[in-house]
């Protein structure tokens, strides 16, 4: 019979979230670093993943006789990178500012990028912050 294994990728970024899945309108539910394998009919399928109000995009895919896929789920931000960013602007705060106002100025920073960012998931991002992938395995 055909399976598809279903998993995500730990990240620190979201391990507080549980994913949904939705194959063909049924919804199984991911936790942080969890695996679901599910057996499917042959033929073609639709799956899209779901956390909070963001989606992923629709794809169909085609599971024959005893195929066995995977599909991967995870953040689109890169957690190492999203440190070293934030480590390298501390660091430049702390060599050009006095204490005082590198506090005024961290607070300004951190508040300005969240904010940032939850424009940029209600808006445009809403549909990119999961990477999907379908392998076979």
């Amino acid at each position: 019979m055909p399976k598809l294994l279903i998993k995500r990728k730990d990240t620190f970024i979201s391990f507080s979230e549980d994913y949904t899945i939705y194959l063909d309108g049924k919804e199984y539910p991911v936790s942080f670093g969890g695996v679901l394998e599910i057996d499917l009919d042959e033929g073609i399928h639709e799956i899209y993943a779901e956390v909070y109000w963001l989606k992923t995009e629709i794809t169909e895919f085609y599971i024959g006789k005893k195929q066995l896929l995977e599909f991967n789920i995870k953040p689109i931000i890169n957690q190492e990178k999203f440190i070293f960013i934030g480590v390298t602007l501390l660091l430049a705060l702390l060599l050009v500012q006095t204490h005082i106002q590198i506090l005024i100025n961290l607070g300004a920073f951190i508040g300005i990028v969240w904010l940032l960012l939850y424009v940029y998931m209600l808006t445009f991002g809403s549909k990119h912050y999961l990477i999907t992938s379908i392998d076979p395995v």
